[in-house]
């Protein structure tokens, strides 16, 4: 077995605003091409490497990022990573096989740095969404030949069970969670009955038996695109997603209009608010002016007629960001992309099949792709990277290949505990394109400031906004070594995470050369914002 260990650890500072960084670099080889980092709070930084099929190591960092302990481990063979899951105490990881049987938890204890596993043998062909733990009471939901699933195990008695999913219209998982405070599993899915949409939410007690559901519907002409439970700090629950016109909606295509949000108080849901994209402040701004404009001119026209105009975004929502008095909202909205090849295997132009070949809104798509809900011919899930999964699988008889999805811009707003909007503002997304959908823009509140930042080609790009105000325009932050001589060719597979307090940590693989040669490393780089 591999013994991991890392390179260098140093002091640097960047030109710009001064900020102090610490970066580490792992090596990158033939047996250990990627390494996944898991934040653990202010109680430091947990790096994961898969050392070769059945073999994995662990390296536990300090909030300085100094290392605290190396230890490794052993996984069945053939298994992969899928993520983990950090319940304040230990960390839970989860390895799988697509469309296996089989999986493999391993709980790490941080401070000993001492790993304990567990085998689970349940439902094949489980496509992965999320992964939850509490007091060793795990859960592995996804879906199983188009049907949800929920996998509860209790790895003490090590006993697993299927809790009961089964619904009689069309159903699509949307997201779990835990309430920490009893225990309690909340599983929120997407109901489809032809045009209607609702959103039904099913509560489990500890011990996985069904104490109660409630369905949230819609006003009559409307229907739920997706919707997940979020939890405010004064206990109370929101269910927050996108919804669509209901005419508008059909067997392949779901339209989305706007967001809303729902409160749930006393077990029952109360009226929706609904805020339209058209009723946004700042929500055109990643257009060029003359196209705002025009869009801008489009809505008061419809508005002086007494309607609305029919919108169609796809919007990736986030968990909400907790405050003392309300709660902040983000989401980044996307459109997929195509290339087509014809009968000699050339690729041919791009676009969205929906118009404009670079529109990023339309019709034709699904208005909203949640990883854990509705996506394009099902949702395709990969549980090694919970993104979709082979392109193959995008392939169509038209010579029409799924080329990636494309991020045009990402919202904020603030509410009040009530469910209010307060303000909006946006940023614009520039050239980012990845073939898994997944938040790429983090969001991080330090005394009523947001930040809304990126990683993109070895860059941070970042503005910050305090009350609907742009504090600044965008600023970047070249994550590079220290040394001048030494040069980044390339930077890819890069993510930004804020950490804990006012510190990000961004990571990725970059290709150096200069001083002392030309290399291929794994970085981390803590940042202070």
């Amino acid at each position: 077995m591999k013994k991991i260990s890392f390179l260098f650890v140093f002091f640097f500072y960047f030109s710009a605003n001064a900020q102090e960084v610490k970066r580490i670099e792992l090596p990158l080889s033939a047996t250990i091409d990627n390494y996944h980092p898991i934040p653990i709070g202010d109680k430091g930084l947990l790096v994961l490497a898969q050392t070769s099929r059945s073999s994995f190591g662990l390296l536990l960092f300090d909030k300085n990022l100094e290392q605290q302990w190396v230890t490794n481990g052993t996984i069945d063979e053939k298994l992969d990573y899928a993520t983990s899951f950090y319940d304040g105490k230990n960390v839970y990881l989860l390895f799988s096989k697509f469309e296996s049987n089989v999986y493999q938890v391993v709980k790490v204890y941080l401070g000993p740095g001492i790993i304990e596993s567990f085998d689970i043998y349940s439902i094949d062909k489980i496509k992965i969404s999320d992964f939850k733990a509490h007091q060793d009471v795990i859960y592995i939901a996804g879906s199983a030949r188009l049907q949800p699933v929920i996998l509860r195990t209790d790895l003490v008695n090590q006993n697993t069970k299927v809790l009961p999913t089964a619904l009689k219209s069309e159903a699509e998982l949307q997201s779990i969670e835990i309430d920490s405070t009893n225990g309690n599993l909340m599983a929120s899915f997407l109901l489809k009955k032809g045009k209607n949409y609702d959103i039904l939410l099913k509560t489990f007690d500890g011990n996985g038996r069904q104490i109660s559901q409630v369905i949230f519907e819609p006003d009559s002409e409307l229907a739920f695109i997706n919707g997940k439970l979020s939890h405010t700090n004064d206990s109370l629950q929101f269910l927050i997603g996108t919804y669509g016109f209901r005419n508008q909606q059909t067997n392949t295509n779901n339209i989305s209009q706007g967001l809303f949000l729902n409160k749930l108080s006393d077990g029952e849901p109360a009226t929706p608010t609904y805020y339209s994209f058209a009723d946004f402040t700042n929500f055109f701004n990643f257009m060029k002016d003359k196209e705002r404009e025009r869009m801008e001119k489009k809505i008061e026209k419809k508005r002086g007629k007494g309607d609305e105009l029919k919108l169609n975004y796809r919007l990736l929502v986030h968990n909400i960001i907790q405050k003392k008095d309300g709660f902040y909202v983000v989401a980044e909205a996307f459109y997929p992309e195509y290339r087509y090849i014809n009968n000699n295997g050339y690729g041919g132009f791009a676009g969205n099949g929906i118009g404009s070949a670079f529109s990023p809104f339309g019709s034709g798509f699904n208005s909203f792709y949640n990883p854990y809900g509705w996506g394009w011919g099902r949702s395709i899930l990969s549980n090694s990277n919970f993104g979709w999964g082979s392109q193959n699988a995008l392939y169509n008889n038209n010579g029409k290949i799924f080329d990636g999805f494309v991020y045009t811009h990402a919202i904020v707003a603030e509410f009040d505990k009530n469910g209010k909007m307060i303000w909006d503002n946006s940023i614009e997304i520039k050239d980012l394109k990845t073939n898994s959908l997944k938040e790429r823009v983090k969001a991080s509140v330090v005394d009523d400031k947001v930040t809304l930042s990126y990683i993109l080609g070895g860059k941070i790009l970042r503005k910050t906004f305090k009350d609907a105000k742009r504090i600044n325009e965008f600023d970047e932050i070249s994550v590079i070594p220290e040394d001048t001589n030494v040069k980044v060719r390339r930077s890819e597979n890069e993510d930004l995470e804020f950490w804990y307090d006012k510190y990000a940590i961004a990571w990725g693989n970059q290709k150096l050369s200069g001083d002392p040669s030309r290399r291929s490393v794994f970085f981390i780089n803590k940042i202070e914002f």
